[in-house]
């Protein structure tokens, strides 16, 4: 009989081949944008409006994501994400419109006990990208990571990555995995009616995994990621923001109506030849030289249509040259009601304390056919 493989292992699948997406999801949205096994999946539909806000920076973002998933056949599968967003702050030019469409390919094919994952995904810029001088100030400072924001960017250049994530059982107790993905980074003005051409340097993502199962009920998985960034040019000036690794372990565990999973990443990112103004404009991701996070997530069904989800992080950012260092810690939790079946109505209440306080609140649909 063959042996499906561990979950954990597959997860890998999802983390690495679709960079793109991975940038720039909405939340509270349908799962990955990757199809990943040997039945066919139903059609899915998902939305979480969400509303976030920092008081210290006095600055908050309403969003309105959609994403939908549509399995094409048994092995192969497209998705789309876009949304709308609002972001506002005392002193700043309110920025909102739509956000860039993204869409993605998928194709899984069993390979002996192992199974291969190709893929395709793009950025398609169709939201706001060149701003006036004020919006550009509010989209900076909603693009920090240390915020959270869910859409962190209306609009950006076409972007395109390729992936191809294999994965394959070692044993009863283990599996393996490894990924590579290329995104090629289209450039785009994101300030208009001056000569502010920005073209992103292309990324080649590689990734390898290992999962171990523990018991019938639970797994622990651990993956190295490299990602190499080739040279960004801003305003005809050509420099290195530097290669980036990363190491994530997560642990998860099943056990009755009780679901748990704990988190641990950090990320090392080497160091860059950005000049201080491009260092200031572009942000925390290309210039924090160390961020981690730990976090926990639970999830229990209260009932046959009830079911409730927490979750508690914390999150550190080494201090660099264009910021101070920060420490966070968000709280929340996440009620989901199955109205009848395939219709999931969803909530989201959280907050941040730390360098920043903050507060977030969000109602939305899943629904499957």
């Amino acid at each position: 009989m063959k042996r499906s493989l561990p979950w954990l292992s597959l997860l890998i699948v999802l983390l690495v081949s679709f960079p793109v997406l991975q940038a720039q999801g909405p939340g509270g949205g349908a799962g990955s944008p990757l199809y990943v096994g040997s039945q066919r999946a139903p059609i899915q539909v998902s939305s979480l409006m969400l509303y976030q806000r920092f008081e210290d920076d006095d600055l908050s973002q309403l969003t309105l994501p959609l994403a939908v998933f549509v399995p094409v056949s048994s092995n192969l599968a497209l998705s789309l994400r876009t949304g709308y967003a609002s972001a506002d702050g005392s002193g700043m030019t309110e920025l909102s419109g739509l956000a860039d469409a993204q869409v993605a390919l998928s194709y899984h094919q069993a390979i002996g006990l192992g199974g291969l994952v190709a893929s395709v995904s793009a950025n398609l810029p169709s939201g706001e990208s060149s701003l006036t001088q004020e919006q550009a100030a509010t989209a900076f400072l909603v693009g920090q990571s240390f915020y959270g924001f869910r859409l962190p960017s209306l609009g950006q250049g076409f972007n395109v990555s390729p992936g191809l994530t294999w994965a394959a059982p070692l044993g009863e107790a283990h599996a393996v995995g490894v990924g590579v993905a290329y995104q090629y980074r289209g450039a785009f003005e994101p300030r208009s009616g001056i000569n502010d051409r920005y073209d992103p340097g292309d990324e080649l993502l590689l990734t390898v995994g290992l999962d171990h199962r523990l018991n019938p009920a639970s797994a622990f998985a651990l993956d190295l990621t490299y990602v190499h960034y080739q040279a960004d040019e801003w305003r005809g000036v050509t420099y290195e923001t530097g290669d980036a690794i990363a190491l994530t372990g997560q642990w998860a565990s099943t056990t009755g109506p009780l679901d748990v999973q704990i988190l641990g990443r950090v990320r090392r990112k080497a160091g860059s030849t950005l000049p201080p103004e491009a260092s200031t404009l572009l942000g925390l991701d290309a210039t924090v030289p160390i961020q981690g996070r730990v976090r926990g997530h639970l999830r229990y069904q209260v009932g046959s249509r009830f079911r409730i989800g927490a979750w508690l992080q914390g999150r550190h950012y080494v201090a660099s040259e264009a910021f101070r260092q920060r420490t966070l810690y968000d709280v929340g939790l996440l009620p989901e009601l199955d109205v009848f079946p395939g219709l999931t109505l969803l909530g989201r209440l959280g907050g941040t304390v730390g360098t920043l306080q903050g507060l977030e609140a969000g109602f939305g649909f899943s629904w499957s056919m």
